[in-house]
């Protein structure tokens, strides 16, 4: 009798574990899928800088639509930078500051270059 109750509070642990994991992938896949979105807008605008730069110069005039596009298109990287950094938290890692790889968060030296990572107090 107690072997059953062990293997159920086990399979209970195993479940809630897998239930927060799936919470976690979810949320992983619905950042990415904003992040998507994001560049999509920035290409938007982009398009949108090329007509307007084409139109003033056809015009011979300056646009005010383009620094309007450029300073929308500054803000969309700045959520993009947000959402990426939440995306590795999620994950559990971070980035080594010297070569780009990807590192477990308890990771104290990056295991490519032997950089030190610093921890955020």
């Amino acid at each position: 009798m107690n072997f059953l109750k062990r293997f159920g509070k086990s399979v209970d642990g195993v479940v809630k574990s897998v239930v927060t994991k799936s919470k976690d992938i979810s949320g992983i896949a619905k950042l990415n899928s904003e992040i998507t979105k994001l560049k999509d807008q920035i290409e938007n605008e982009y398009s949108e800088i090329g007509k307007n730069a084409y139109q003033a110069n056809v015009e011979g005039v300056e646009d005010l639509k383009m620094s309007e596009s450029i300073a929308k298109i500054k803000s969309i990287f700045v959520q993009i930078d947000v959402k990426n950094d939440v995306v590795l938290v999620l994950k559990g890692i971070t980035i080594c500051p010297k070569c780009g790889e990807e590192l477990d968060m308890e990771c104290a030296f990056c295991g490519k270059c032997g950089a030190e990572i610093e921890r955020d107090v």
